[in-house]
């Protein structure tokens, strides 16, 4: 991999300045989702087997937070519970993410921006501790 989720996130917290447009904001929150996507993607897809389909057909993004939430390992093995965590933030970043590059009608605040990139760094961290 030639760009990494740590890459993503620096180039977010790079946009980031105190006086950044909306605009910036908005990809940041975009870029740091990305961040976040691909550590809980590379965390799935590394367990000895793939966490349970949804039950109906959705996007990519929603089934992977869905197999996460979901796993299909004992409950015993220490990556169970990380796997449900890193599950459910990524819905939460997701949501942000949606309000980010769809919802050009809402505002999009420094403040979320700044808690979505905290919230990724936490993501991240789990999806990396052995």
């Amino acid at each position: 991999m030639s760009v990494s989720p740590n890459d993503l996130l620096r180039l977010a917290k790079d946009l980031l300045s105190p006086a950044a447009a909306e605009v910036l904001i908005r990809n940041v929150v975009s870029r740091a989702y990305y961040a976040a996507y691909h550590s809980a993607k590379t965390f799935h897809d590394a367990l000895p087997q793939l966490g349970k389909l949804p039950a109906k057909p959705t996007g990519i993004h929603d089934e992977l937070a869905h197999r996460l939430c979901w796993p299909n390992i004992p409950e015993s093995d220490s990556r169970f519970q990380r796997s449900r965590e890193i599950g459910r933030e990524l819905r939460w970043l997701h949501s942000e993410r949606i309000k980010a590059d769809y919802r050009l009608d809402m505002t999009v605040t420094r403040d979320s921006a700044l808690e979505v990139m905290e919230r990724t760094e936490q993501l991240i961290a789990k999806a990396i501790s052995p």
